[in-house]
């Protein structure tokens, strides 16, 4: 039910580059404001940056629940952009600010930093939209999954698991 929280405030996006375009997940923390991953905004292969994004709240499908509504910036992690493939990990996030305040109809999260052992023995929810960029995938990248599944070693700035999430 993408039309209710917390479902409302996972987003689609579509990034634009120059020759290409990519899907990934996002989530809404603010009222405009979206958290993701830099690696969907910033191809650190070929050191380009999205042209546009657009946001697309609780799709469902062919359905935009919410409609989409277009970045009016966005900000990459410079240390995402600067760190080798290696410890380029650490760094790979990137916030979204839209004009419109979607937010207030789909709701958000609050972000916070566990403490050390916080994580331990807890279940971990992965909830978005998986591409399918491999023949015969069962995803597409317009349909929401949910995963779950017990977080694994927890670090400072990681953590592991073992959920789906990817082809």
């Amino acid at each position: 039910q993408t039309n209710r929280f917390p479902f409302s405030a996972i987003v689609r996006l579509r990034n634009f580059y120059d020759h290409k375009t990519n899907s990934c997940t996002g989530t809404m923390v603010a009222s405009n404001l979206v958290l993701t991953a830099a690696h969907c905004l910033y191809d650190k292969s070929e050191g380009t940056f999205a042209n546009s994004i657009l946001v697309y709240p609780g799709k469902n499908g062919s359905h935009n629940v919410y409609g989409s509504h277009p970045a009016h910036h966005y900000f990459v992690s410079p240390g995402y952009i600067l760190a080798d493939w290696w410890d380029a990990h650490a760094y790979d996030w990137a916030l979204i600010v839209m004009e419109e305040h979607v937010g207030n109809q789909t709701g958000w999260f609050e972000v916070e930093a566990p403490g050390d052992g916080e994580l331990d023995g807890e279940i971990a929810y992965m909830i978005g939209y998986p591409n399918g960029d491999c023949s015969g995938c069962p995803y597409t990248g317009k349909n929401m999954h949910v995963g779950m599944g017990p977080f694994g070693f927890v670090a400072k700035s990681f953590f592991l698991h073992g959920i789906d999430s990817m082809h």
